[in-house]
């Protein structure tokens, strides 16, 4: 389902311009088109966003602090505030044993040459 934003232009010398774009058209002209490479780091680091605030939403689903979440993981409670806030510096195997800590399950699917291949961490 595409999502459309009324978007107004205001011009000084004439009333202003109204437009419909859509959410799409406006990240096209705001931060890049598909496929460059500012829009591909704008969309892997609102992913990576998307599965820090995943995971603290599963802590909170599970009623588990930061320090019981770290605790079942062996690292400490400021270690896991920092990967609910941002990914930029957790690897990979931590993340995957704290999505085990909330019996939670990674799944990746990989396409390379119109060959999907899917599995689980």
């Amino acid at each position: 389902m595409e999502r459309y934003l009324i978007f107004l232009r205001v011009q000084p010398e004439i009333n202003f311009t109204m437009e419909v774009l859509s959410l799409d058209q406006l990240k096209d002209g705001a931060i890049g088109l598909k496929g460059s490479e500012i829009r591909d780091a704008y969309e892997f680091n609102l992913n990576m966003k998307m599965i820090s605030h995943i995971i603290k939403e599963i802590r909170k689903e599970q009623n588990l602090t930061q320090e019981e979440l770290g605790e079942r993981i062996g690292v400490q409670k400021s270690q896991i505030s920092r990967i609910e806030s941002s990914l930029k510096n957790a690897n990979l195997f931590t993340v995957k044993r704290i999505f085990e800590a909330l019996n939670a399950k990674i799944k990746f699917e990989v396409i390379v040459n119109e060959k999907k291949v899917e599995f689980e961490i």
